[in-house]
Formats: C-alpha cells, sequence, structure tokens
C-alpha cells in the first residue's frame, strides 16, 4: 500500500462537514430514528478520505484522489431531507419571502411566470437545470485533461466549500419553496399549518412557527415543474 498523503484542504472541509451532520444526526437521533443512516453514511465516507490519502501516484489515482470530494455530495445532499425530517420541521419561508417583498417589492419568481407564460422558455429553462450535473465534475476533469492538476484540486475545492456552505443553510434555516408555498402549486394532499394571523395571501411573518409535512417525499431532482413556471424555482442551489 502507497504511503498516506498528507490532508489537503479538502479533505478537511469533507471530515468537517462531515462531522457537523454527524452531530447533528446525534441531537436529532432521539426523536427520529431513520437519521442514524446519516452516521452511517458519513461513517464510510470518512473511511473513503483515508482510502483516498493511499491512492496510487499515477493517473488513475490523481484523477481518484481529486474527485472524490465531489462525489460526496451524492450523500451530503439527500442527508439534508433525512436530517430535516423530510420537511416535518420548521420553516422559514416567510420569513424570507419578506426579505425578498422587501428588497425588491415583489416576488420576482412568482411575478415573471404570472406575466409572461410560455412554454417554450419554461421548458428550456427547465432544461438547463440538468446543466447542474455537468457543471460539478466537468471543470475538474477539463483541468486534468489538460495537465492542470492544482487548478483541478483548487476547483473542487471552490466547488466543495460553496455546496457544503449551502447544504449547512438548509439544514439550519430549512425553507419549503415555491414548488410547495405558491397558490396552484402545492401537492393536494399536503397540508401547511395557517398563521396565527394574517393580513394577505402573503404575511411577512408568522407570531408562530409554522410546521410543514411534505405528504409523501420524492427526490427534488424528480419533481415535475409546476405548469409554466419558467421562474418559479426552489430557493435551494
Amino acid at each position: 500500500m502507497n504511503p498516506p498523503a498528507p490532508l489537503r484542504p479538502v479533505d478537511w472541509l469533507v471530515l468537517g462537514y462531515a462531522l457537523f451532520t454527524a452531530l447533528l444526526a446525534l441531537l436529532r437521533l432521539p426523536g427520529y430514528p431513520a437519521v442514524g443512516g446519516v452516521l452511517v453514511a458519513n461513517a464510510l465516507i470518512v473511511l473513503l478520505v483515508a482510502l483516498a490519502r493511499h491512492a496510487s501516484p499515477g493517473p488513475a489515482g490523481q484523477v481518484l484522489r481529486t474527485v472524490y470530494p465531489l462525489l460526496t455530495l451524492g450523500a451530503f445532499y439527500p442527508a439534508i431531507d433525512l436530517l430535516n425530517h423530510f420537511g416535518a420541521i420548521a420553516v422559514h419561508d416567510a420569513a424570507v419571502r419578506g426579505w425578498e417583498l422587501a428588497l425588491f417589492g415583489s416576488e420576482l419568481s412568482r411575478t415573471w411566470w404570472e406575466a409572461y407564460p410560455s412554454p417554450f422558455w419554461s421548458a428550456l429553462l427547465h432544461a438547463v437545470y440538468f446543466a447542474y450535473y455537468p457543471i460539478v465534475l466537468g471543470p475538474p476533469l477539463l483541468f486534468l485533461a489538460m495537465g492542470r492538476a492544482e487548478a483541478a484540486e483548487r476547483s473542487v475545492l471552490w466547488l466543495m466549500a460553496t455546496f457544503l456552505t449551502c447544504y449547512a443553510v438548509f439544514l439550519l434555516y430549512p425553507v419549503a419553496g415555491p414548488y410547495y408555498e405558491f397558490p396552484g402549486r402545492r401537492p393536494p394532499s399536503s397540508t401547511t399549518a395557517p398563521p396565527a394571523s394574517s393580513t394577505g395571501p402573503w404575511p411577512v411573518a408568522a407570531p408562530t412557527a409554522r410546521r410543514f409535512r411534505r405528504p409523501t417525499w420524492r427526490p427534488r431532482w424528480s419533481r415535475p415543474p409546476p405548469p409554466g413556471g419558467a421562474g418559479a424555482r426552489s430557493a435551494r442551489c
């Protein structure tokens, strides 16, 4: 076995986020035993970090060691729903929408598709969303193909820092998003407790925290787009 390579900043970032979500899972484990799956997944991720340190110095080992952090996103991202009890905890859509109204005077992602409905642009913009996948792996692999190993590692570090920061926000300050919040876009069987007081259809704030429970969980990437919703998208990255 090759001697272990030193831990890089991106390795520490992966380990740090795994520790953060493990602690969060332990805190929520008594009321929701299913989060134990996060602890198992994180243990495997720590093992992956250890194995990557022993990757061979050849081209294949270099590719594996460079891109393996991005593969952990496939575990960290689904863990968000698990840790948040699939939407059964308090969400903060009212506060976030209040910020948007204060900044822009309207909810742009809602007024856009209401004022300019277009099946063509809606389909195109929803299709562009799938560029998300090649954008993640594309730059590091391109840099490696060009022989720019340092640039590849730097791009992976910044990608991981961006994604994991977003994931931490999703865990600490979750929102349901427009798919569930906009009128006519909510699944018929879903329920959202009404705020204690309201001056209109979209209250800026409510005196008590609202709780939202999704009736049936579906991965975000598999949810159908709202009809004509060119600009209606979740507040998540």
